[in-house]
């Protein structure tokens, strides 16, 4: 009973440590981010801006925005993120919205004068869309899905 309602705690306006201020290097109309640049965000986060260069972000520079969602949609991410962290000193934090990160690592990353924040990815977001995948590719050819349609066309059913 002593920590029955510590959930309202963990959730309450007064349990946020910091807000979130979120850039978004991404295609403004890339239909995958819809969540983040239309949706409703959690409290204490907002969407300080959207773009896919430097130049379209920096007229948020004085939000001093912490966190970069990076978003495939972006062209040249792997060149923009060493500018965009050049320029946002402040980001502290860069969430990426695909599994895979390799579209965003280059050599110039290596040569940004401010330490890359840490990077987390979406691994894990098509897990279940996979397995579906497996299970039902395993299924066209242990069941020989091909002549079954076959079958089904000519109305013919022959025993396995």
């Amino acid at each position: 009973k002593k920590d029955e309602y510590k959930y309202l705690l963990e959730i309450s306006p007064w349990s946020v440590k910091r807000e979130a201020r979120i850039l978004s290097l991404s295609d403004p109309n890339d239909d995958a981010n819809a969540a983040l640049h239309d949706g409703k965000l959690p409290y204490s986060s907002r969407l300080v801006g959207v773009g896919t260069t430097v130049a379209e972000l920096e007229t948020y520079k004085d939000e001093n925005p912490n966190v970069l969602f990076v978003s495939p949609s972006c062209p040249r991410a792997c060149t923009v993120l060493p500018e965009i962290l050049d320029e946002f000193p402040t980001i502290e934090w860069i969430h990426v919205r695909s599994a895979g990160i390799d579209f965003l690592t280059s050599d110039e990353l290596s040569h940004v004068s401010t330490k890359v924040p840490p990077v987390t990815n979406a691994k894990g977001q098509f897990s279940s869309s996979l397995a579906e995948y497996t299970l039902m590719a395993c299924s066209y050819f242990a069941k020989d899905l091909p002549r079954l349609m076959k079958q089904k066309r000519g109305k013919e059913w022959e025993k396995y």
